[in-house]
């Protein structure tokens, strides 16, 4: 069995992360609003009369060097971000985007704990702020937990700052 290389990450001061998180994003609004697509937003509960379009693909598939448990990550990611696209309604003109529908997620209870095999796992619950149309903060939704085996060293060591 071959083992993957353990990737290194590029070390970032956390000032640094926030301004580049924050540009990023106030980077892809900027497009999202300056590209002169209108992106469809209508959303509707009730089922339509006519189907124009469908589409179905298998979730699970055993692929060639591509661990399983990816596989049922892909299909959680899904099912939660179907919730925000289901519905939609696509207007002549408009564009579908999957990123302008699905809401900013954020984590909480944010933990690395050291494993008794010797590497590192990452542990973390996923929230998305809920509006209202006001723009009001109406809830902060729960998303799902993740538990997940780190692929390298995530601690500075002892000594460096």
């Amino acid at each position: 069995m071959d083992m993957m290389p353990i990737k290194q990450p590029i070390k970032r001061s956390q000032l640094r992360i926030y301004l580049g998180t924050k540009y990023y994003r106030l980077k892809r609004y900027w497009e999202w609003y300056t590209d002169g697509k209108s992106y469809a937003k209508q959303k509707e509960t009730a089922k339509l009369k006519h189907i124009i379009f469908t589409h179905k693909t298998v979730l699970l598939r055993q692929l060639k060097d591509v661990v399983m448990w990816l596989q049922h990550n892909k299909v959680k990611n899904l099912t939660i971000a179907v919730k925000s696209l289901n519905g939609i309604i696509l207007k002549p003109g408009e564009t579908f985007s999957y990123w302008t529908r699905t809401y900013e997620v954020y984590e909480k209870e944010h933990l690395m704990t050291q494993e008794y095999w010797g590497g590192y796992a990452r542990h973390n619950k996923s929230h998305r702020k809920v509006y209202n149309l006001n723009q009001e903060l109406f809830a902060d939704e729960y998303i799902t937990e993740n538990n997940a085996i780190m692929m390298y060293e995530p601690f500075l060591p002892d000594g460096n700052s």
